[in-house]
Order: C-alpha cells, then structure tokens, then sequence
C-alpha cells in the first residue's frame, strides 16, 4: 500500500461539517442485534437471535 494523499479542502470542509454537528450530540439509542447460525449434521440450522436496546447519555 501506498502513502495517504493528504486531504483535499472539499474533505476537510466536509470533516468539519460532520464535526460540528457530532458536537451536539447530546445521546443516541442503537438496537444491536448478535445472530449465530449452527449448521447441524443433520443438515438443519439452529439459529439464535439476540436483541439490545441501547441507549446513551453523553455528558
């Protein structure tokens, strides 16, 4: 691989943006969800499914 390029103005304009309004993020929720699928000899699957609700209060 390469070196990076540096950042072109129209990205840094772009990060800054994205920036600014990551500063106002005051809490978030999220739904994480975990799915494990066995593949049996019998040629059948097992699946587990398992949900969080998540949320979060910055300070």
């Amino acid at each position: 691989m390469g070196e990076i390029p540096p950042l072109s103005d129209q990205t840094k304009e772009a990060l800054e943006r994205i920036r600014s309004k990551q500063d106002k993020i005051t809490s978030y929720q999220a739904t994480i969800t975990e799915t494990m699928v066995t593949q049996l000899s019998n040629g059948s699957q097992l699946t587990y499914v398992q949900k969080w609700d998540v949320a979060v209060k910055l300070s």
